[in-house]
C-alpha cells in the first residue's frame, strides 16, 4: 500500500469538524463588535441639575447625567460630565463645550434638571437658581437658544441636543403669570441639528420612581445596541419610553441632520472562506472507483419539480 506524508494534527482536528459538522467549525466565527476609541472627533457635555437652591430637589438628574456619560463615553466620546451646576458653571462649561466642538466631527449636549418655558423659549435652570419674577429668567437660567447658537457656530456637521427636562416650573406658583407646563418646540435647527425632548411640547416628562428617569433608562440602552443611527436610536427610545409610561409620556424630536451617524459600530461577519478540498482517497478505494461498470441508465438533465 502507497504510504501517504502524515498530517498535521490542525488539519485532523478540521477535518473531523466536517464530518461531525458538516462545515469547518472556523468558518461560523464571527468579528466582536468594533474597538471603540475615545477620541476628539466626539464630543459631549453633559450636565445633571438636582440639588436646587429653592428646595425643588430633583432625585434622578445627577444619576441620569452620569449614565448617559457611561454610554457615551463607551460609544467613544470625550465626555465633560457636571453635576448641580451653577448659573456662572453652566456657561463655563458651554463655552468650552462650543471651543471644542469646532474640531470635533459630532457633539452632544445632554441636559437632566428643571427647565422652564416662558414666552415662547426654553430654559435650563441651573441649581442656584432663585426667581422671584419672569423679568429675572433670561438673566439667571441658561436660555437653551444659547446652546444651540454655540454649537452652530462651532461647525460640527452633527449636532445632537437631548432634553430629558420637561418639568414642571418650580417658580411658577409665586409668579403672578407662570410659564407653560414642560418646554415648547424649537422653531427652527440649525443644519445638522437634532433636538429630542423627553416629552412632547407642553407636556411633562415623569422623573420615575427608580434610579433614572424612564427617558433617560430607555435612551441609555438603545445607545449600547451596536449597529444603530442616531434616528434609530432615538425611535427606540421613543417606543420603549412610550411603552413603559402607558402611553403618558412621548419623546419629540425636531431635526435637520439628513445624513448617517452609526453611534456604535455594529458586528462584521467574517467573509466565509473557499470550500476545503477532499481528505485523501486510498489506493484501494481509487482501485474500486475505476472498476465499477457505468450505470446504462440515463438521467434527466433537467430537475422535475412537477
Amino acid at each position: 500500500m502507497r504510504d501517504y506524508p502524515q498530517q498535521c494534527s490542525f488539519c485532523h482536528w478540521l477535518f473531523i469538524s466536517v464530518l461531525l459538522t458538516g462545515t469547518p467549525l472556523l468558518r461560523s466565527e464571527e468579528k466582536p463588535a468594533q474597538e471603540v476609541k475615545v477620541g476628539k472627533d466626539r464630543i459631549a457635555l453633559v450636565i445633571g441639575n438636582g440639588d436646587y437652591a429653592n428646595g425643588s430637589v430633583l432625585a434622578n438628574p445627577v444619576n441620569d447625567a452620569k449614565l448617559i456619560a457611561q454610554s457615551l463615553e463607551a460609544a467613544g466620546f470625550s465626555v465633560d460630565l457636571a453635576t448641580d451646576v451653577t448659573n456662572q458653571d453652566m456657561a463655563k462649561h458651554v463655552a468650552q463645550f462650543r471651543t471644542n466642538a469646532e474640531s470635533a466631527k459630532a457633539a452632544w449636549f445632554y441636559y437632566a434638571g428643571h427647565g422652564m418655558e416662558l414666552k415662547g423659549v426654553n430654559y435650563l435652570v441651573p441649581v442656584d437658581a432663585v426667581l422671584q419674577g419672569e423679568y429675572e429668567v433670561p438673566f439667571k437660567t441658561l436660555p437653551l437658544d444659547l446652546v444651540l447658537e454655540a454649537m452652530a457656530e462651532a461647525g460640527t456637521p452633527l449636532k445632537v441636543v437631548i432634553l430629558d427636562c420637561c418639568r414642571n416650573n418650580p417658580f411658577g406658583r409665586s409668579w403672578r403669570r407662570s410659564g407653560a407646563a414642560g418646554l415648547s418646540q424649537v422653531s427652527s435647527t440649525p443644519e445638522g441639528t437634532i433636538v429630542t425632548f423627553a416629552a412632547a411640547p407642553g407636556k411633562t416628562a415623569e422623573d420615575g420612581e427608580g434610579k433614572n428617569s424612564p427617558f433617560t433608562t430607555a435612551l441609555a440602552a438603545a445607545l449600547k445596541q451596536p449597529g444603530l443611527e442616531i434616528d434609530q436610536v432615538l425611535k427606540e427610545t421613543g417606543r420603549k419610553v412610550k411603552e413603559v409610561t402607558e402611553g403618558r409620556q412621548q419623546p419629540w424630536v425636531n431635526s435637520s441632520f439628513f445624513d448617517k451617524f452609526v453611534v456604535i459600530p455594529g458586528v462584521e461577519p467574517i467573509p466565509a472562506r473557499p470550500p476545503y478540498p477532499p481528505p485523501p482517497r486510498s489506493a484501494a478505494t481509487i482501485s474500486l472507483q475505476a472498476k465499477k461498470p457505468a450505470s446504462s441508465r440515463k438521467l434527466p438533465s433537467r430537475r422535475n419539480c412537477a
